[in-house]
This record gives C-alpha cells, sequence and structure tokens, in this order.
C-alpha cells in the first residue's frame, strides 16, 4: 500500500515539473528515489525476516 502511494506522488511530482508548475531540483528528486529504495528494502527484510534468515 505505501509502495502504491509512493508511486503517485512521484507520477505526480514528475508530472508537475514537466508541465513547468515545479522547478525540477535534484533533492526532491532524490528523496523521492530514495523512498522507493527503503520501501523496496524493506520489502525484501520482512521476506527475509518471515523465511527464517536474518535481515540486511
Amino acid at each position: 500500500m505505501l509502495s502504491g502511494i509512493w508511486c503517485v506522488l512521484t507520477i505526480g511530482w514528475g508530472t508537475a515539473v514537466v508541465c513547468k508548475a515545479l522547478p525540477f531540483r535534484w533533492a526532491n528528486a532524490i528523496v523521492l528515489f530514495a523512498g522507493f529504495l527503503s520501501i523496496g528494502i524493506g520489502i525484501v527484510n520482512n521476506r527475509r525476516i518471515l523465511a527464517g534468515k536474518k535481515p540486511w
């Protein structure tokens, strides 16, 4: 669910940048993509814990 919300936020930000409603800033891009990385690592860790392995 969190991944879906984050996707919607990223698509909205990207659309706003393309339509020139918001200026492009690298800090915004890094924060959005770091969120994807964090969600992905969380999913992998949860699967590893459920499999009885140690998380990263």
